[in-house]
This record gives structure tokens, sequence and C-alpha cells, in this order.
């Protein structure tokens, strides 16, 4: 009976020393331990620090894909305008050249053609015996004109060549220019075809780096509520914590009363044997 006696008082000041700790762990606000209480808090810390960083970075690279899409969109479209202004210039420049040399081997055909016939018209009326009377300074005679006639319609035939010639240059120049012409046009199509599936590229990129940045909030979103549910939860571990120390000191008293009266009542009756 002794020893059961001490084991029961060791058992009571075991229950008082657990029960002063736990109040002192209610009065400074902690429920778990420090180490683990610190730890989780830390990791809350990063994983929300590093949740803003991944939606700062996602911000900065959806604004710096936007920037470049209307850079590059910009770019081709600069491009392709100086390009068919460039080719557009070019072919004005050359017809305006052929044009020109047109208007010129036209105008010599007509002077010769024309000296020819005053030349021819002027001197018809004179007769052939007087040719060699006259003076070089006063016309050209009858018997000379068969031969300027023959280089007038010689120059006149070569003025026919070269303009054929001309023609044909032109011609051939301007089959070039509209090859060229087409060539250009076909780049500037295949570019236009082009600069869509660009587009669209970039566009599914930013859709892709949206619906990841998405991702990415409803996850920060889930960890806050998870955070708000585990407060919760800490929260009535602890109301509950709080009123149960009072009700086990009591119940502990209360049986330390019952234990003592009965080792009393177990002396007093052993003495009264004795």
């Amino acid at each position: 009976m002794h020893n059961f006696g001490t084991l029961f008082l060791w058992v009571l000041a075991s229950c008082n020393l657990w029960v002063g700790s736990l109040a002192e762990d209610l009065q400074t606000g902690s429920i778990l331990p420090q180490g683990v209480e610190a730890k989780l808090e830390d990791q809350h810390q990063q994983a929300q620090a590093k949740l803003e960083d991944q939606h700062q970075t996602l911000q900065t690279n959806l604004g710096v894909y936007q920037a470049k899409l209307n850079e590059s969109l910009l770019a081709v479209q600069t491009r392709l305008e100086t390009q068919f202004q460039a080719a557009l210039s070019k072919v004005e420049n050359q017809l305006q050249a052929m044009s020109n040399k047109m208007d010129e081997l036209e105008r010599a055909v007509k002077r010769l053609s024309t000296s020819a016939i005053l030349q021819f018209s002027s001197k018809s009326s004179l007769p052939q015996d007087t040719c060699s009377q006259r003076p070089k300074e006063e016309g050209i005679c009858l018997t000379e004109l068969s031969p300027r006639l023959s280089e007038v319609v010689k120059a006149q035939n070569e003025g026919n060549t070269n303009t054929r010639d001309a023609d044909n240059e032109i011609k051939s120049k301007l089959e070039k220019l509209e090859v060229k012409i087409g060539e250009v046009q076909a780049k500037l199509l295949q570019e236009e075809v082009q600069l869509p599936r660009v587009e669209r590229r970039l566009i599914r990129r930013l859709q892709g780096m949206e619906a990841k940045l998405e991702r990415q909030l409803q996850v920060q979103i889930k960890l806050e509520g998870q955070q708000i549910k585990m407060e919760a939860i800490l929260f009535a571990v602890q109301t509950r914590l709080e009123t149960r120390p009072e009700a086990v000191l009591n119940q502990l008293q209360a049986d330390a009363v019952k234990v003592i009266t009965a080792i009393t009542s177990l002396s007093s009756s052993k003495n009264v044997i004795t």
C-alpha cells in the first residue's frame, strides 16, 4: 500500500507538470512544437514568394512577347512597302527612259524625211545643163539629187531599223520588268501568307503563357484555401485543448482525494486491527 501511494503521488506530480506545460504553450499561442510550426511557416512563405515571382515573370514575358509581335509585324509591313515602292519607282523610271528614247528616235526620223522632201521639191524644176554653171552655194542639182535621195532612203531605213531595234529592246525590257514585277508580287504574296502563320504562332505562345499563368493562380488559390483550412483546424484543436486542462485537473484532484481517503481509511483500519 505504501508503494501504491508513492506511485500515485508520482503520477499526480507528472500530470500537474504536463498540465502546466500545456497551459504555458496555450498562453504563448503555440500548439505544435516550435520546430514544426517554424518549418510550416517557412514553407508557406517560400511557396507564396515563389508564386509571386512566377506571376511577375509570366507578366513580364507576356509583355515582351507582345512587344516583339508588334515589332515583327511593323517590320514586315515596312519592308513590304519599301520593296513595293522601290520596284514601282524603278519601273516608272525605266518606262520614262524608254519613252524619251522613242520620242528622240521619232524626231530624228521626221527630221530626215522632212529634209529629203524639201530638197527634192526645191530642185526638181532646174534644167540639167545648168547644174555645172550654178555655184554650190545655191543648192543641189537634179544630177546630184539621186545620190542624196539614196542617202536619205538609206538613212531612213537605218532609222527604221534602229527604231525596230529600239522597239524590240523596249519590249524585251518590258517583258523582263513584268517578270520581275511578278516575282516581287509572288514574294509579297508569300510573305503575306507567312505573316498570319507567324502571328498565329505568337498568339498560341501567348495563349500558352496565359494558360500557365492561370494554372499558377489556381495553385496559389488552392494553397491559400488549404492554409485557411489548416488554420481553422488548428484553431479548433487549440480551443479544445484550452477547455480540457481544467476538466482534467479537476478530475485528477477528485481522484487524488478519493485515493487519499482510501489510503487514510486503510491506515485507520490497520491501526484498529493492530
